[in-house]
């Protein structure tokens, strides 16, 4: 996951229990975040990327995420592998792109940070 920004010092980066700590967050503030969430915590997709994705770039079936050259930072296309964990929380989240996602994403950082005390 993209480090939290806290002022002017270095980000921090999440341990297990706070990576469990911020989907059960997620999971009663906004349960469609879930998705961009775990994208961007088990496959390392930013959210940037992530706001420019719909359902069809995930293949459940191929337990595979397409990122075409126009939604990645590198703009080139590039293939991502779903693992066990993702592939479960996929299944809690919403179906993308998610309406409103920036400040909805924006709210959730703030509220996450509050609850786990950044």
């Amino acid at each position: 996951m993209e480090g939290f920004i806290l002022g002017e010092s270095e980000p921090c980066y999440l341990k297990f229990d706070q990576v469990v700590e911020f989907l059960e967050i997620t999971k009663n503030h906004d349960p469609e975040l879930l998705t961009p969430v775990a994208l961007n915590l088990f496959c390392g997709i930013r959210p940037s990327e992530v706001a420019r994705m719909t359902h069809a770039n995930i293949s459940f079936a191929d337990r595979e995420i397409e990122l075409e050259g126009k939604q990645t930072k590198t703009c080139r296309r590039r293939f991502v592998d779903i693992s066990d964990n993702c592939l479960e929380w996929l299944k809690l989240g919403g179906k993308m792109p998610l309406p409103n996602f920036n400040n909805r994403w924006h709210a959730l950082i703030v509220v996450d940070k509050a609850k786990m005390g950044f």
